[in-house]
């Protein structure tokens, strides 16, 4: 109360003034407490409803400020921890590379999607399956088995983003025998690491130094190898710089191992056009890295594989595209596999060693312009070969005494095609045989690319028997083997050179309603095919022989069979594939008793001139490949 009547009295005249009034009214002093309740009463919610508002509002905005440095420090630290970890990354992702997936099943499918043209898709024959399918089945093929694949799959492939799958790194066409054996085998990459310990570690170490340094910190298992964000910040940054007219000059690129893979394989031409082409890189790594889980340790390890196997580093007159180190150092510095792990995984105190590890190193700098720098750029390369040389030792990947070692030297390119030696042309008959074939039904006839195909191809051909009759018309060449088979009495070779003559070689086997060719050699040791691309052009006198060694054999056959009775030629035994005697037997079986068994039952009869090849088509349904070819046989008859 006492309060109350001081605040009273502090508010000035109005106070006084009530007081006055009371005692005017003749009201004793000590009752007035209920007149000075009631006015302050009165005047408390009027104070009470003027709060302090500036000093409350202060604490609520530096509230808010510490909240919002706070939140601001959280997101930090947690994108810090999430660009280092890539946890949420590989949750996410993992989770959605788990439900892009595929399965085999019989027929044709309604949910496949063919990849576009690009380097990869384009020489393992994936882009080209659809024109490929509609021309095999145009010649009666059945597609037996096909592709179903997920929704998630179809629709990340609607999106732009390549398939994930297990990439091959080596393939190429492969074509079996009737029994499944090998005939032909074509494998691109020929020099390749078949795992990731296999691959020299300073090999391993100099590459991520120049191009992914982070890609295998063990720190972080669940990494993301898709996106290294130092690098891609600072590209993306001097990108800017350079489109505002800022910044001028070569603007580093931001790819890591994981893309550029993306890039070389899948997309148009083997370049980035566009950031949309970068974005797809970039996504599709990143679903491929994921596809066994969130770790991604193994995948990162595959990914240095990968790309050491299948890097591209241009083209050689005589071989063809190269891919990988392995093939790069051997046909462009003559270097094989095994050498190079030798010197590359021993002591580096020796100047060949030095000089097959500047080699290497030169390989995995010249594919940022390989048609450059493997062509008319090698002083371009020494030079940038040799920077990067003083770089490696100033960050320790390399020592002092390996750098100056390696300095001193000077690259030498091989003279050579890189291309091995080609077995003998008669041993290839076969399976160039079969290839051709192929290439007129996918409607490729060259045999580069042929040999470059995902393709594995069952033909009727029996490869045992077709080396062995190959083996045998060879030795035909030798005046004791020719003597030995019985060649060269009278009317054959006679004095004549073996080795002159020309042996050509087919057998079909007669199936249910088809004929199998089994065998098809000759002994010509050059490219051409006396079964396939030879026209005998018979003169007078050939076919005279022909004609005259025709009637000899009818002739014994009639001395053989003309005097037997009906009874006696049933009881004659013959060999089924002695189609002649067979004939004869048959002939004399269906003469009348005592019909003249000489050729007057020969002068009445009509003879046709016309000459018709007859054309045999072997097919094995099973094996999904049909072989067609003119047999020899002619029928030339004369009136």
């Amino acid at each position: 109360m006492r309060k109350l009547r001081d605040r009273a009295a502090a508010s000035g005249g109005n106070a006084p003034a009530v007081s006055v009034a009371a005692e005017a009214q003749g009201a004793p002093p000590r009752h007035q407490h209920q007149s000075n309740l009631s006015l302050a009463k009165d005047q408390l919610p009027e104070e009470a409803s003027e709060p302090p508002t500036a000093p409350r509002g202060r604490r609520a905005k530096v509230a808010l400020l510490v909240a919002l440095l706070g939140l601001g420090g959280l997101l930090a630290a947690s994108a810090i921890y999430e660009v280092r970890s890539s946890a949420l990354q590989a949750q996410f992702f993992a989770g959605l590379a788990a439900k892009a997936h595929y399965r085999m099943e019989p027929g044709r499918s309604d949910s496949i999607r063919f990849p576009a043209a690009s380097p990869y898709d384009t020489r393992l024959g994936y882009a080209n399956l659809p024109a490929y399918l509609d021309k095999l089945q145009a010649r009666d093929y059945l597609i037996d088995a096909q592709a179903r694949i997920s929704p998630k799959m179809a629709e990340l492939a609607d999106m732009g983003l390549y398939a994930i799958y297990r990439e091959k790194a080596k393939v190429g066409l492969e074509i079996l025998d009737c029994r499944s054996q090998p005939l032909f085998s074509a494998r691109f990459p020929e020099r390749l690491f078949e795992k990731f310990s296999d691959a020299p570690p300073l090999l391993v170490q100099s590459l991520l130094f120049i191009e992914n340094r982070e890609l295998l910190d063990p720190a972080h298992p669940k990494r993301n190898p898709a996106i290294e964000w130092d690098r891609f910040s600072k590209a993306v940054f001097d990108k800017s710089l350079q489109s505002i007219g800022v910044h001028s000059g070569r603007v580093a690129g931001g790819s890591t191992l994981a893309t550029q893979i993306e890039k070389y394989r899948h997309s148009p031409e083997g370049r980035t056009s566009s950031l949309q082409d970068k974005l797809i890189q970039m996504a599709s790594a990143t679903l491929r890295a994921y596809r066994d889980g969130e770790n991604t340790t193994d995948a990162r390890r595959r990914i240095v594989l990968d790309y050491l196997n299948t890097v591209p580093l241009s083209a050689k007159t005589g071989y063809g595209e190269v891919n990988g180190i392995g093939d790069g150092m051997w046909t462009w510095y003559g270097r094989d596999s095994a050498q190079l792990n030798r010197l590359l995984t021993g002591s580096m105190d020796t100047p060949e060693a030095a000089q097959v590890y500047k080699e290497a190193l030169s390989l995995l700098i010249a594919q940022r312009r390989p048609a450059y720098y493997l062509g008319d750029g090698w002083e371009d390369l020494e030079a940038l070969t040799d920077s990067h040389l003083r770089l490696l030792a100033q960050a320790g990947v390399i020592t002092p005494e390996l750098r100056d070692a390696a300095v001193a030297i000077t690259l030498r390119p091989a003279l050579g095609s890189g291309v091995a030696p080609a077995n003998a042309f008669v041993s290839r008959k076969a399976s160039n045989l079969v290839r051709n074939h192929l290439g007129s039904l996918i409607g490729d006839s060259r045999l580069y690319n042929l040999d470059r195909l995902d393709l594995s191809v069952v033909s009727t051909l029996d490869a045992k028997a077709q080396k062995a009759v190959s083996a045998a018309l060879r030795q035909l060449s030798d005046a004791e083997h020719a003597q030995s088979a019985g060649l060269t009495g009278k009317g054959l070779l006679g004095n004549g050179d073996p080795a002159q003559v020309v042996y050509s070689f087919t057998l079909m086997e007669r199936g249910e309603h088809v004929n199998y060719l089994r065998v098809q050699t000759d002994n010509y040791d050059q490219p051409l095919d006396i079964n396939e691309g030879a026209k005998l052009d018979l003169g007078s006198t050939a076919k005279l022989r022909t004609l005259v060694t025709y009637l000899d054999i009818v002739d014994q056959l009639h001395k053989r069979y003309g005097e037997i009775d009906k009874v006696g030629l049933y009881g004659v035994d013959i060999d089924p594939k002695d189609r002649l005697s067979q004939w004869a037997l048959e002939y004399f079986r269906a003469l009348p008793d005592n019909a003249d068994r000489g050729l007057a039952p020969c002068w009445p009869r009509r003879w046709s001139a016309r000459i018709r090849p007859i054309r045999a088509k072997a097919s094995s349904p099973a094996a999904g490949c049909t072989t067609s070819a003119t047999s020899a046989r002619t029928i030339t008859t004369a009136s």
